[in-house]
This record gives C-alpha cells, sequence and structure tokens, in this order.
C-alpha cells in the first residue's frame, strides 16, 4: 500500500482528534491561570545543590526523577537557563549518563545495554531544553533506534509501555517522526482487553494501570497526524479505548486510586495523557490542587499530610492542566 498525502493523513488526524473530543464532552481546558508558587518552590527545594533529586539512597541521584522534575518545573515557567546546574549534572555530564562509545553511565545496564526508556526520557528533555550536547544526543539516538524492529517493537523491553512511550517522545521530540510512528504504533498494539496499558507484558503485571496508559498516551499523541493512515487508524482505535479505561476507572470523576487509596502519581500521569488527545482535565487538576500540603508539596497517601517528593516530581504539570506534549510543543 502507498502511503497517503500529507493532505490526507493530516485530514485522518483531525477527524480523530474530533472523534476523541465526542468521547466524553467538549475541548481540552487551557492551561490553570495560577503556576500555585508554593509547589514550584517546594520543587526546586528538592534538589539537592541545585543539581539533582535523590533517590531512595540518600544522597544519591536518581536520574529519572531528576529529569521529570526538571521537566515539571518547566511547566511552572522556570526557563531552561534557570536550569543550568542541573542540566549539566544529569543530561551534559557524559561522565554521568555516558556515550555511545563509553557505555558506563545511567543511560546503560552493567552489561552496557542501553535502556531504552531512560534514553528516551534523556533525549525528549534534552529536546525541550534545547541543551545542545548535540554529538553526544546524536550518538544516544542512532543507538536507541537500533532497539527498534522493522514492526516497531523494541527489543528486549517485554513490552515496557514506558520504554516505548519515553523513547516515542524522545524520537518525535528529536524529529524523528518515521521511527517514532513505529514505536507508538507498536505500543497502541500493547492494549489490554480492558482498554489500558499495564507495566509491561510478562505474567506479573496483568492488570492495566493509569500511569502506563497515561504515559501511553501522551506516546500516541505526541505521533498524531504524522503517521501513515494505518499508523493513524490503529493509534486511534487504541487512544479511544484507552480514554473509556479511564472514564470507567475514575474515582468521583477527578481521580485514580490504587491499593486501596488515592494515587497521586497515577492521577497526574492519566491527567496528561488524557490533555495529551485533547481530553478535558479541569476536574482532575482542581483534585490534584486539594492535595498540596502546606509546606506546597503534593501529597501522596503514605506522605503523612506532607508534600511528597516523587509525587510532586510528576504532579505539577498535570496540576497546570498540561502533559509533557505542551512543554515540548508537540500538542497537535
Amino acid at each position: 500500500m502507498s502511503r497517503p498525502s500529507r493532505k490526507a493523513t493530516l485530514r485522518l488526524a483531525a477527524l480523530c482528534a474530533a472523534s476523541l473530543l465526542a468521547i466524553p464532552v467538549a475541548a481540552a481546558p487551557a492551561a490553570a491561570s495560577s503556576t500555585y508558587p508554593k509547589t514550584l518552590s517546594f520543587l526546586n527545594g528538592m534538589f539537592v545543590g541545585g543539581k539533582y533529586v535523590e533517590g531512595f539512597t540518600p544522597g544519591k541521584p536518581d536520574y529519572g526523577f531528576t529529569l521529570e522534575a526538571m521537566l515539571q518545573r518547566l511547566g511552572g515557567g522556570m526557563a531552561s537557563a534557570r536550569q543550568s546546574a542541573a542540566i549539566k549534572a544529569t543530561m551534559l555530564d557524559n561522565a554521568n549518563m555516558g556515550t555511545a562509545q563509553n557505555k558506563h553511565g545511567y543511560l546503560f545496564d552493567s552489561a552496557g545495554a542501553i535502556k531504552i526508556g531512560a534514553a528516551g526520557k534523556y533525549l525528549f528533555a534534552a529536546s525541550v531544553f534545547k541543551a545542545g550536547n548535540l554529538q553526544n544526543r546524536s550518538g544516544i539516538l542512532a543507538l536507541a533506534k537500533t532497539s527498534i524492529d522493522a514492526d516497531g517493537s523494541l527489543r528486549g523491553s517485554d513490552g515496557n509501555a514506558f520504554d516505548y512511550a519515553w523513547l516515542t517522545l524522545g524520537l518525535a521530540s528529536n524529529g524523528e517522526q518515521q521511527s517514532a510512528c513505529r514505536a507508538s504504533t507498536a505500543l497502541a498494539k500493547l492494549t489490554r482487553a480492558d482498554g489500558g496499558w499495564g507495566f509491561d507484558t510478562t505474567d506479573a503485571t496483568t492488570e492495566s494501570q493509569t500511569d502506563s496508559t497515561g504515559i501511553a498516551l501522551q506516546a500516541l499523541g505526541a505521533t498524531f497526524g504524522s503517521c501513515s493512515k494505518a499508523q493513524e487508524a490503529t493509534k486511534y482505535s487504541a487512544t479511544k479505548a484507552a480514554v473509556r479505561y479511564l472514564n470507567r476507572t475514575q474515582v468521583d470523576s477527578n481521580h485514580w486510586n490504587a491499593w486501596g487509596d488515592f494515587d497521586t502519581n497515577g492521577t497526574a500521569y492519566a491527567a496528561m495523557g488524557l490533555r495529551a488527545v485533547r481530553q478535558p482535565i479541569a476536574a482532575i487538576s482542581a483534585w490534584l490542587a486539594t492535595k498540596i500540603a502546606p509546606d506546597g508539596g503534593i501529597q501522596s497517601a503514605w506522605s503523612n499530610g506532607a508534600g511528597d517528593t516523587y509525587a510532586t516530581a510528576q504532579s505539577y504539570v498535570a496540576l497546570r492542566g498540561l502533559s509533557y506534549l505542551n512543554l515540548a510543543g508537540l500538542n497537535h
């Protein structure tokens, strides 16, 4: 089958978007007017020496959460120039992240194989921040692309929704639209019978999850209107089912639960996913605002009323009514 014209593909994407809007109601809302300065201040305070966010081991950076925290505070208007110390410590320091030639950093495992999800998140953040270091970024980009099979599946990922989604976002934000379409279409085919995505396809993860579904929807939204007719149709079908899954599992029409209690991170990811495919999330953003603790951070179910580092590092953008696509200019 020949590739459709750009005009035909865009027409299909417009029809898909219009249909998606009809699933619950009208157009997605604009960003919240408030930047929640106290929450932004809490985000800033999470960075040790202004350079990184600690992981579960005190004093050691969690590079994945650091990158997300940087993206989240960009959603509050903190420009790239004011984050230079954190950028240097995470994305630009080759000794920390590794290179295509020296595979000994947070982008690689102990055997020197690239971590697909980490590479995708790095590529996305580096593009959003216009971070420079283009020679190494190009090397990581080329290396990440070698993980994609002809059908778009990712070797060695066991259908991990986060690997597929972050790689898609990394590819799309770096102008690799064809590869992004292949990966996102393969991701669309990993939906479960209920319409959502699970963490991966191993026997240990048989349930769909809101965070997996939310990140997957952002990846699909990032490639709407840029793929072939067949790819667009596959992505549209998966997106429609996922929106229905999220609407069906929502609690009080404004959040999601996990393990018998409210799930801040899952709610934020679901909200960003819905926003990425042009669904309204004002009620969800308002619920997140009720979880702002006196210290400015966003609470989790286990933070005893205080702001939680990991909840805040993934929830501030949704609090403001945005998704990661807004930060990258990919919100078609």
